[in-house]
């Protein structure tokens, strides 16, 4: 990925490569106060995930936290590895994703009110067609 594809982000801060990745309905300005503590001690790496905000990119509907995940592995490329990687909510999932499918970009993962429940669930699909099956049995 080239420097102009990367995700919109916002980077505070020298030192070792942290990113930061927001949960569903938030972007990466949830970071800001964040970032400028820990600027002080880190490369921070705050980006809008596909579908928030700044980024045009459409949300994923296939495989969404491999997506998710490829950009985190470019920005972290971009700017140097291995990144501690820090996700909220279903960011943590995607930082999850990320240490799966590229260990050697991660230093260490920092979950932060991780939605696990959405793993057992199944993807977004299967999450909607049970939210519509419990809605007709409630009308019968």
């Amino acid at each position: 990925m080239s420097a102009a594809e990367l995700p919109p982000h916002d980077v505070v801060g020298d030192g070792p490569t942290m990113l930061l990745i927001h949960g569903t309905g938030a972007d990466g300005a949830a970071w800001a106060g964040v970032q400028a503590i820990l600027g002080r001690r880190f490369r921070t790496i705050a980006y809008d995930r596909r579908g928030h905000s700044r980024n045009r990119a459409p949300y994923p509907r296939e495989d969404g936290d491999a997506v998710h995940a490829a950009d985190a592995a470019a920005l972290i490329e971009a700017y140097g590895a291995p990144a501690t990687v820090v996700g909220w909510s279903r960011g943590a999932l995607v930082a999850l994703e990320l240490g799966l499918r590229h260990p050697a970009l991660v230093r260490a993962l920092v979950l932060f009110e991780p939605p696990l429940h959405a793993r057992r669930h199944g993807d977004w699909r299967m999450m909607l067609a049970r939210s519509e099956e419990r809605r007709v049995g409630k009308e019968c």
